[in-house]
């Protein structure tokens, strides 16, 4: 996707941005190990210290999966809705409502309808996995929304695309700061740069200043950094 969007293999109209930009950003993103992927999303959100520290493997991903809508009142599609994107962690169910640009286009009635279909059609009881929900881009404000489900509460966690920008830098800084050391995390290197380079492309952009506060906060943090990269990487037996 990214790569052909780069070279103009076809044109990028306005109304197609949105979805353009959260699968060339979260496509790349589900390609790095598990607890990175999670690492990254959860350090994006203000509030992270809410959101448990693990969450297990990925066993399944779900870019705008159909969840049918019939018989089940009061959700605004009669026929199905399409959350952005659904994760299925070993211990936790994610779901991502992505907008286009850092202002106010989240609607909690959207949360509320993914949220109904999601308890009647997808989860399982005995599962009892957690639902984290994250509305990713389109917010006014940073602060988590908590609203209410058939008589259930539900944390809304929000994240700007910038945050999530900022975040991946660090650890493109961070991994090419240890790549003599560990030259095997260069791929992570490869990921994380394509998903920034997506970002530029939807108008993203890392600024200087933060680029070299970054780059200091991972020189004076290196060796907590090399521990965390050598739990990213699957160990040989």
């Amino acid at each position: 996707m990214y790569n052909a969007l780069a070279r103009g293999k076809f044109k990028l109209e306005s109304d197609q941005k949105e979805d353009t930009l959260t699968s060339s950003v979260l496509d790349y993103l589900l390609l790095l190990p598990d607890t990175m992927i999670w690492e990254i999303i959860r350090k994006s959100n203000p509030e992270n210290s809410e959101l448990p520290p693990h969450v297990g493997r990925v066993l399944d991903v779900h870019f705008w999966p159909s969840w049918d809508t019939k018989d089940i009142p009061d959700v605004s599609n009669t026929r199905y809705i399409e959350p952005d994107v659904f994760i299925e962690f070993e211990y936790a169910d994610i779901i991502i409502e992505a907008k286009r640009y850092d202002n106010n286009q989240q609607s909690e009635k959207q949360w509320a309808d993914q949220i109904k279909v999601y308890r009647e059609n997808i989860s399982n009881d005995s599962d009892n996995k957690q639902l984290i929900y994250f509305a990713l881009g389109g917010i006014r404000v940073e602060k988590k929304s908590i609203i209410e489900v058939d008589f259930k509460s539900y944390d809304i966690f929000k994240i700007r695309w910038r945050q999530l920008m900022e975040i991946i830098t660090s650890y493109t800084i961070t991994i090419e700061l240890s790549l003599e050391i560990v030259p095997t995390s260069g791929s992570y290197l490869r990921i994380l740069q394509t998903i920034l380079d997506a970002l530029a492309l939807h108008g993203y952009y890392i600024s200087n200043h933060i680029w070299f506060e970054t780059l200091d906060s991972a020189q004076n943090n290196l060796t907590n950094s090399l521990t965390r990269i050598s739990l990213w990487i699957p160990q040989t037996t």
